[in-house]
């Protein structure tokens, strides 16, 4: 578990930098906010439903630490 739990934060706070990144590279000007979801909207979408899918792979996994973490 711990090893899984290292290796899934190294991953997702990498994923995380990224996501930041991005948002703060192409959404600096708001004249072209829209225009750039509509540009981006599929790596938008992708890496939503990328996070979510290995948020739902880790807790599903250690649920144990799920429940850990909500008491």
């Amino acid at each position: 578990m711990k090893k899984n739990y290292i290796i899934y934060n190294i991953f997702f706070s990498i994923y995380i930098k990224k996501i930041i990144l991005f948002t703060f590279l192409f959404f600096p000007k708001k004249k072209f906010f829209f225009y750039n979801i509509i540009k981006y909207y599929k790596f938008i979408i992708s890496s939503v439903f990328f996070v979510l899918f290995f948020f739902f792979l880790f807790f599903y996994k250690n649920y144990m630490f799920v429940f850990i973490l909500y008491s």
